[in-house]
């Protein structure tokens, strides 16, 4: 199991953070909050052949 973390600000967004956390990290699957639901992010876990386990935002289309 891997543990990476980043400390920012308190108004900065997470998700803004988790590529850089996802970078160099041999995972198979990412479980994250719907925060985490962005094109963005599935698109960099998905090109990796991870599996998402993140719930969809409410207006995801």
């Amino acid at each position: 199991m891997s543990l990476k973390f980043i400390v920012t600000e308190g108004m900065r967004a997470d998700c803004k953070e988790a590529i850089n956390l996802l970078k160099n990290l041999d995972a198979k699957l990412v479980f994250a909050d719907r925060a985490y639901d962005t094109n963005e992010i599935l698109s960099y876990i998905a090109k990796r052949n991870i599996r998402a386990v993140i719930p969809p935002k409410h207006n995801r289309l």
